[in-house]
């Protein structure tokens, strides 16, 4: 067999375990947040965390966020670097690695074990890194909000950025993305108006503007968190 059908197959492989969830469960119905308010011990943070500091703040901001409200409350966050958010208490970090079967099963693994998912902070819907169904951080993305629907987790964003996109189909990626989420958290007015166009559906879309989380962070609390 040509190494081109090995990589054919090997690429196609996460979507078939989406399809296999798919078929195991039923998903018609959108969990409440309503419902898991007061049960939810662990979140799961995905996002592009561990490749610049700007990103890496955001998630920190976050976590100090919830923690001034629950203290015990636990994280699990992806990183693309390891040794990322090292040394902070109740946060479990892994490598995500979307390449490989083992880092896909790790990613629905890390998802299943969520009571919450937020997906973001930052710039998720873009393209100028790659688009498509799989690639680049609009692909991470749809994969995210794709189990969190299957596995009927409770999903928000945010904040996130929306920017423009190059195609059709990406527009129509972005869509899918923004319509999973309870509730859709953007950081700026034209994200916000962005996004309403994507979903086609103006104003009466749940779609709120706020604050960069960032903007609120004390830069000398990360030794608290630990």
């Amino acid at each position: 067999i040509s190494s081109g059908c090995y990589a054919l197959v090997y690429r196609g492989l996460p979507f078939c375990f989406v399809l296999f969830f798919i078929s195991c469960r039923r998903y018609s119905t959108k969990p409440s947040c309503r419902s898991v308010r007061n049960v939810v011990k662990r979140i799961g943070l995905f996002g592009a965390f561990g490749f610049n500091r700007g990103d890496d703040a955001l998630a920190l901001s976050l976590i100090e966020g919830f923690r001034h409200r629950r203290r015990n409350i636990e994280f699990i966050v992806p990183v693309l670097k390891p040794g990322a958010f090292g040394g902070l208490s109740n946060v479990q970090t892994f490598l995500l690695d979307r390449g490989s079967l083992h880092g896909a099963l790790r990613l629905i693994k890390a998802i299943a074990a969520a009571d919450a998912v937020i997906l973001g902070a930052g710039s998720i819907i873009q393209d100028k890194l790659g688009g498509g169904y799989f690639r680049g951080t609009l692909g991470y993305s749809c994969t995210v909000a794709t189990l969190c629907r299957i596995l009927r987790k409770p999903s928000v964003t945010g904040p996130i950025g929306v920017d423009a996109l190059s195609s059709k189909r990406n527009e129509i990626i972005a869509r899918w993305i923004l319509s999973q989420p309870q509730r859709v958290f953007v950081r700026d007015n034209l994200s916000a108006m962005i996004a309403n166009a994507f979903l086609n559906v103006g104003a009466r879309r749940r779609v709120t503007v706020m604050c960069d989380p960032v903007f609120g962070w004390d830069m000398d609390s990360r030794s608290r968190l630990s």
